[in-house]
Protein backbone atom coordinates (compact mmCIF):
# COMPACT_ATOMS: atom_id res chain seq x y z
CA UNK A 1 0.00 0.00 0.00
CA UNK A 2 1.17 3.40 -0.76
CA UNK A 3 0.79 6.52 1.32
CA UNK A 4 -1.98 7.69 -0.85
CA UNK A 5 -3.84 4.46 -0.41
CA UNK A 6 -3.33 4.74 3.43
CA UNK A 7 -4.13 8.56 3.34
CA UNK A 8 -7.52 7.49 1.48
CA UNK A 9 -8.44 5.05 4.30
CA UNK A 10 -8.92 7.23 6.59
CA UNK A 11 -12.31 9.14 7.56
CA UNK A 12 -12.31 12.55 7.84
CA UNK A 13 -12.74 12.08 11.53
CA UNK A 14 -9.26 10.60 11.66
CA UNK A 15 -7.68 13.83 10.05
CA UNK A 16 -9.16 16.14 12.43
CA UNK A 17 -7.71 14.10 15.09
CA UNK A 18 -4.81 13.30 13.93
CA UNK A 19 -4.46 17.43 12.75
CA UNK A 20 -5.91 18.11 15.98
CA UNK A 21 -3.06 16.03 17.87
CA UNK A 22 -0.02 17.23 15.70
CA UNK A 23 -1.29 21.27 16.24
CA UNK A 24 -1.41 20.52 20.21
CA UNK A 25 1.92 19.34 20.04
CA UNK A 26 3.42 22.18 18.34
CA UNK A 27 1.91 24.61 20.55
CA UNK A 28 2.93 22.53 23.89
CA UNK A 29 6.05 23.03 22.89
CA UNK A 30 6.00 26.42 21.61
CA UNK A 31 4.78 27.51 25.14
CA UNK A 32 7.67 25.35 26.60
CA UNK A 33 10.02 27.35 24.82
CA UNK A 34 8.84 30.18 25.45
CA UNK A 35 8.45 29.51 28.75
CA UNK A 36 12.30 28.76 29.17
CA UNK A 37 13.04 31.87 26.60
CA UNK A 38 11.00 34.38 29.03
CA UNK A 39 12.45 33.37 32.93
CA UNK A 40 15.55 34.26 30.95
CA UNK A 41 14.12 37.42 29.88
CA UNK A 42 12.94 37.86 34.02
CA UNK A 43 16.31 37.17 35.85
CA UNK A 44 18.18 39.93 32.85
CA UNK A 45 15.34 42.18 33.50
CA UNK A 46 14.89 42.62 36.95
CA UNK A 47 19.29 42.13 37.40
CA UNK A 48 19.60 45.06 35.08
CA UNK A 49 17.75 47.04 37.38
CA UNK A 50 19.70 46.72 40.39
CA UNK A 51 22.81 48.51 40.81
CA UNK A 52 26.24 47.74 40.25
CA UNK A 53 29.13 48.92 42.59
CA UNK A 54 32.45 49.61 41.40
CA UNK A 55 34.93 50.49 44.37
CA UNK A 56 38.22 51.88 44.34
CA UNK A 57 41.48 50.23 46.27
CA UNK A 58 42.59 52.99 48.93
CA UNK A 59 45.19 52.92 50.92
CA UNK A 60 45.75 53.47 54.05
CA UNK A 61 45.42 57.20 53.79
CA UNK A 62 42.26 56.21 51.93
CA UNK A 63 43.92 57.70 48.78
CA UNK A 64 42.89 55.85 45.15
CA UNK A 65 45.57 53.40 44.22
CA UNK A 66 45.82 51.74 40.73
CA UNK A 67 45.17 53.73 37.15
CA UNK A 68 42.39 55.06 36.12
CA UNK A 69 40.43 51.53 34.46
CA UNK A 70 37.56 51.99 36.71
CA UNK A 71 37.09 54.83 36.00
CA UNK A 72 36.23 53.72 32.47
CA UNK A 73 34.26 50.85 33.20
CA UNK A 74 32.10 53.45 35.26
CA UNK A 75 31.49 55.10 32.46
CA UNK A 76 30.98 53.11 30.27
CA UNK A 77 28.23 51.24 32.62
CA UNK A 78 26.78 54.80 33.01
CA UNK A 79 26.56 55.48 29.47
CA UNK A 80 25.02 52.13 28.83
CA UNK A 81 20.96 51.95 28.88
CA UNK A 82 20.57 48.89 29.80
CA UNK A 83 22.69 48.73 33.20
CA UNK A 84 22.25 50.65 36.36
CA UNK A 85 25.50 52.04 37.88
CA UNK A 86 25.65 52.82 42.10
CA UNK A 87 27.21 56.06 41.55
CA UNK A 88 26.77 56.94 45.43
CA UNK A 89 29.58 54.20 46.16
CA UNK A 90 32.30 54.76 44.89
CA UNK A 91 34.74 54.41 48.15
CA UNK A 92 35.66 51.54 49.55
CA UNK A 93 35.80 52.27 53.19
CA UNK A 94 32.02 54.06 53.00
CA UNK A 95 30.85 50.89 50.85
CA UNK A 96 27.67 49.45 53.27
CA UNK A 97 25.85 46.64 50.75
CA UNK A 98 22.21 47.32 50.59
CA UNK A 99 19.65 44.58 49.62
CA UNK A 100 19.09 45.93 46.04
CA UNK A 101 23.02 46.19 45.19
CA UNK A 102 23.17 43.76 42.30
CA UNK A 103 27.27 42.82 42.09
CA UNK A 104 30.24 44.73 43.48
CA UNK A 105 33.26 44.92 41.42
CA UNK A 106 36.62 45.70 43.48
CA UNK A 107 39.99 47.10 42.02
CA UNK A 108 42.35 44.56 43.35
CA UNK A 109 45.79 46.79 44.26
CA UNK A 110 48.12 44.64 46.24
CA UNK A 111 48.71 47.91 49.05
CA UNK A 112 45.32 48.23 49.36
CA UNK A 113 43.95 48.22 52.84
CA UNK A 114 39.77 46.92 53.62
CA UNK A 115 39.77 43.88 51.41
CA UNK A 116 38.75 41.74 53.99
CA UNK A 117 36.39 44.32 55.23
CA UNK A 118 34.61 44.45 51.96
CA UNK A 119 34.45 41.15 51.05
CA UNK A 120 32.67 40.60 54.32
CA UNK A 121 30.46 43.16 53.88
CA UNK A 122 29.70 41.58 49.96
CA UNK A 123 29.30 38.06 52.15
CA UNK A 124 26.52 39.13 53.79
CA UNK A 125 24.26 40.14 50.31
CA UNK A 126 25.54 36.87 48.90
CA UNK A 127 26.29 37.93 45.82
CA UNK A 128 28.82 37.92 42.78
CA UNK A 129 31.88 39.86 43.69
CA UNK A 130 34.06 40.40 40.60
CA UNK A 131 37.85 41.68 41.37
CA UNK A 132 39.30 43.37 39.06
CA UNK A 133 43.85 43.29 38.68
CA UNK A 134 44.55 45.75 36.29
CA UNK A 135 45.95 43.60 34.38
CA UNK A 136 48.08 41.26 36.83
CA UNK A 137 46.81 38.04 36.11
CA UNK A 138 47.62 36.78 39.60
CA UNK A 139 46.57 37.22 43.41
CA UNK A 140 50.54 36.96 44.55
CA UNK A 141 49.80 37.56 48.49
CA UNK A 142 48.59 34.27 50.29
CA UNK A 143 46.54 36.07 52.60
CA UNK A 144 44.22 38.05 49.98
CA UNK A 145 44.12 34.95 47.85
CA UNK A 146 42.81 32.77 50.65
CA UNK A 147 40.40 35.50 51.65
CA UNK A 148 38.93 35.89 48.11
CA UNK A 149 38.73 32.02 47.47
CA UNK A 150 36.89 31.75 50.30
CA UNK A 151 33.57 33.51 48.99
CA UNK A 152 32.46 31.42 46.86
CA UNK A 153 30.55 34.15 44.31
CA UNK A 154 34.24 35.68 43.33
CA UNK A 155 35.34 36.26 39.80
CA UNK A 156 38.34 38.00 38.67
CA UNK A 157 39.10 39.99 35.13
CA UNK A 158 42.29 40.72 34.72
CA UNK A 159 41.71 43.03 31.46
CA UNK A 160 38.76 45.94 30.86
CA UNK A 161 37.29 43.77 28.04
CA UNK A 162 37.28 40.47 30.69
CA UNK A 163 35.82 42.86 33.10
CA UNK A 164 33.05 43.98 31.04
CA UNK A 165 32.05 40.39 29.53
CA UNK A 166 31.99 39.03 33.22
CA UNK A 167 29.57 42.16 34.25
CA UNK A 168 27.15 41.00 31.27
CA UNK A 169 28.22 37.03 31.66
CA UNK A 170 27.01 37.80 35.37
CA UNK A 171 23.96 39.49 34.72
CA UNK A 172 23.02 37.31 32.09
CA UNK A 173 23.06 33.87 34.40
CA UNK A 174 22.91 34.86 37.72
CA UNK A 175 19.28 34.04 39.21
CA UNK A 176 17.64 36.83 41.06
CA UNK A 177 17.17 36.99 44.59
CA UNK A 178 14.97 39.20 46.74
CA UNK A 179 16.45 40.68 50.29
CA UNK A 180 15.51 37.64 52.01
CA UNK A 181 18.26 35.77 49.85
CA UNK A 182 15.32 33.34 48.90
CA UNK A 183 15.18 32.18 44.71
CA UNK A 184 12.43 34.51 42.86
CA UNK A 185 11.61 33.86 39.43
Amino acid sequence: MTLWEIAGTISLLQWIYISGAWLLGIIVATAAVLKFVFKRERYLHRNLQRPIVVLDPLDGDGKQLGNTDLDDIRKMIGDNEFLTLDERTKNAKTFLPRDNHYLVVIGYDPEMVGLADIVNRVKTLDIPLIVYTYGNNSIREEENKKLLSSYPWTNYANYKISLLNTIFSTLGSWPYFKSNNQKSI
